[in-house]
């Protein structure tokens, strides 16, 4: 019937219309009336394997059937996986990036996206502890001893990990090639490494893990730039071959489809620029489109590799640059030379490989994790990237959310902030987060600094659990205000500001400083304010912080402190892990402020507290641009962040006049619920926008289809997105009319 229509149609055209748009409509009929039936076959007729689905309608299928059938690859130098134990769990994961690949990939099966992720299978967790040292308390950061070859077979064995095959019980036999970091300069010397991959399910998207013990070590590992490049140049080429031996051998990579093809690859910062190279470099995946999001816009956080033959100083790669170049851009792997050539001028600058330059060369599509991060990052890159940063608001995946607010969500239910009921109902199920949350805190510390503590749950407490880097500003934020946040009520305070009045609240403090940083100063001054008579019992550092902390803090705080230096926060995800849970937020800015509201105080309508942009005040007593020249401690008790700590102890003065015109200091109730409809707000505003279902629908509509489409016109071929989207609207009508 359909096709008779079409006929129809087309000689209608030839008899009431001029040629020249007949002959147009012409052309444009059949192909996209093949499109349309392609996405139709997608969506609807039973293929078996090559695009065999759920039977139930999804997300996509209602709202980007563009994407039905397309498989998606996310590669990542990290992913927070909750379904691995819990050493493997915390080696895979460091920090905002993890957390992210985790909850994305939750968020692309949800949505109905076939995909599946790689990432390595890292042998040692970072831990950190504390040692005292001639009285001081000092960070000492190690690495236990890994895990064996027997421990994965038993994990193997255990069902938690899997073995990839393929239909013949056959494993990939992944061999790649490196140099030998010991004599990188000489070609003849490069090594061998085996990498072998296992299956994990990461919230039913399936996760692939690669693991080689003679290289992928240590997340991150810092103090050596050769042996991180080694990391990626040895994780970027295995899960180039991975993917080969996917589509050579029809393995249902995504859990569902055999491979035929990546029609995404989706990479998570520059760390892996690599990898994009050398699938772009490979004809196989001429019309594989290249996603990069960027994470990041602190140039310390920025991955650049800078050569100096010979160099002793393990910060520098000690071979010459076009060495340098040709290892990473893989010279001896099948690829077109021709193309590893021409991608030269994106990736080498001055006597360095600059990785997120050569990344934004190749890509199709640069996204953003928030709006601010999007004009940051244009503003960044504008010499090198001509075309706009997609901003793609980050989410936060169940795992952050306490069972009992997810178990009433798969039942339907709304937290209304006009019903009491509703409002009382949130504030007991925040009690019992914080019970426990509290109990975590408490067992931490007693196992780490053997010191016996108890946090009061009547108080409210602020929590700024993160990782300890300069542009998360905790130290220089709280140096001046903390002994007013932790004050008795009513108590009067002084401040470089004048006189205060106590705000009766507790403060929690997490972090790990990388090693040797100058951060490493924070955690020795923030273990002494727990012994600071107007601090102890009110101020508590958690040692040796990970995703369990990071996950009290979420179902536990009263309210989460996001105080980052102006223009240098991402997005700020751990306000959305609060506020999935009912916690409250202050922010400044980034991420929380497009889904977030100013709170009013004398109405409790809002859902968080705003602060001003935080600059550091060059002006400070003292205070010099050029910190080496200064000791630690001397650069941190004279930096100043001007008014902003005293902008931030206003806003906790309101958080706390709220609170506590609730419930006093003695646990008793009050009528006054401005606050319990302040956490409701937060619930429900970060549900609307802030979940990982939320982020993986912002990347299916604003990102991959914008990527195919801009590959497909960079190959000059028609693209195959607006033709299908004008297609079905348009067969639609011819159906109805039929």
């Amino acid at each position: 019937m359909k096709t008779i229509c079409c006929i129809c149609i087309i000689t209608l055209l030839f008899l009431f219309f001029p040629s020249n748009i007949s002959h147009s409509v012409l052309i444009l009929i059949p192909n996209t009336y093949f499109y349309y039936l392609r996405a139709q076959a997608s969506a609807s007729t039973p293929v078996p394997d090559e695009l065999a689905s759920d039977s139930k309608s999804t997300w996509i299928d209602e709202n980007v059937p563009e994407l039905i059938g397309k498989t998606i690859a996310v590669v990542t130098m990290e992913c927070h996986i909750p379904e691995l134990p819990e050493y493997l769990k915390e080696a895979l994961t460091r920090g905002g990036l993890g957390i992210f690949s985790g909850d994305l990939a939750e968020g692309l099966n949800d949505i109905g996206i076939f995909a599946f992720g790689v990432v390595p299978l890292y042998g040692k967790r970072m831990r950190q502890r504390i040692k005292w040292e001639y009285g001081i308390p000092q960070q000492d950061i190690y690495y236990p001893d890994g895990f064996t070859d027997e421990v994965l077979e038993s994990l193997v064995k255990q069902g938690i990990l899997e073995s990839v095959v393929n239909d013949e019980g056959e494993e990939p036999d992944i061999i790649v090639e490196a140099w030998d970091e010991l004599d990188p300069r000489r070609p003849d010397r490069n090594k061998l490494y085996p990498v072998k991959f296992f299956k994990i399910n990461r919230a039913g998207t399936p996760f692939y893990l690669a693991f080689c013990k003679d290289v992928l070590d240590v997340l991150y590992t810092g103090e050596s730039k050769i042996h991180r490049i080694t990391h990626e140049i040895v994780f970027s080429q295995a899960l180039a071959k991975l993917i080969d031996w996917f589509i050579d051998n029809g393995y249902k990579a995504d859990g569902k489809n055999r491979l035929r093809q990546v029609d995404i690859l989706h990479v998570n910062e520059d760390h892996l620029a690599d990898a994009a190279a050398i699938i772009r470099a490979n004809p196989r995946y001429r019309e594989t489109a290249i996603v990069y999001t960027n994470h990041t816009v602190v140039e310390a956080g920025l991955e650049e590799a800078k050569t100096v033959p010979g160099s002793p100083d393990k910060s520098f790669l000690p071979v010459s640059l076009e060495r340098a170049y040709d290892e990473v851009m893989f010279d001896h792997l099948p690829v077109d030379q021709g193309a590893v050539k021409a991608q030269k001028r994106y990736f080498v600058h001055g006597d360095k490989i600059a990785f997120s330059k050569g990344i934004l060369g190749i890509c199709d599509v640069c996204n953003a994790v928030s709006a601010d991060h999007a004009k940051i990052t244009k503003d960044l890159f504008r010499e090198v990237y001509s075309k706009p940063i997609v901003p793609v608001l980050n989410g936060s995946g169940k795992f952050w959310v306490m069972d009992e607010i997810l178990e009433l969500q798969r039942e339907g239910k709304i937290f209304d902030p006009n019903s009491l009921d509703n409002r009382k109902l949130l504030w007991k199920l925040h009690n019992i987060g914080k019970d426990r949350a509290f109990n975590i805190i408490e067992e931490r510390i007693r196992e780490t600094l053997q010191r016996a503590v108890r946090l009061d749950r009547r108080r409210p407490t602020v929590w700024l659990a993160r990782r300890f880097v300069e542009y998360k500003n905790i130290y220089p934020m709280l140096k001046d205000i903390t002994h007013v946040i932790c004050a008795n009520r009513g108590e009067k305070v002084q401040t470089r500001w004048g006189e205060f009045e106590g705000l009766g609240m507790q403060v929690v403090v997490s972090g790990i400083a990388p090693k040797f940083s100058q951060e490493e100063w924070w955690v020795s001054e923030f273990v002494k304010w727990m012994d600071r008579p107007d601090l102890m019992g009110r101020f508590f550092y958690v040692p040796d912080c990970d995703t369990k902390i990071l996950k009290a803090q979420a179902i536990g705080n009263d309210l989460c402190a996001n105080v980052p230096l102006k223009e240098q926060e991402a997005c700020g995800t751990s306000g959305g892990r609060a506020g999935r849970n009912g916690g409250v937020n202050t922010y400044t800015g980034t991420g929380e402020s497009e889904y977030l509201e100013e709170v009013n105080e004398k109405t409790g309508e809002g859902s968080g507290f705003a602060l001003g942009p935080i600059t550091i005040d060059s002006n400070s007593t003292g205070y010099t641009p050029e910190p080496e020249k200064r000791t630690w401690r001397e650069l941190y008790l004279t930096r100043s962040c001007g008014d902003s700590p005293k902008e931030f102890l206003e806003v906790l003065t309101k958080a706390t006049r709220m609170y506590y015109a609730f419930t006093d200091s003695e646990g008793t109730d009050n009528e006054d619920t401005r606050w319990l409809r302040v956490m409701v707000n937060s619930l429900n505003d970060t549900n609307e926008k802030a979940t990982a279902d939320a982020m993986a629908e912002r990347y299916a509509k604003d990102v991959y289809p914008l990527s195919i489409e801009r590959r497909m016109e960079d190959l000059g071929q028609n693209s195959i997105i607006a033709p299908l989207n004008h297609a079905k609207e348009a067969f639609k009508a011819l159906e109805s009319s039929a």
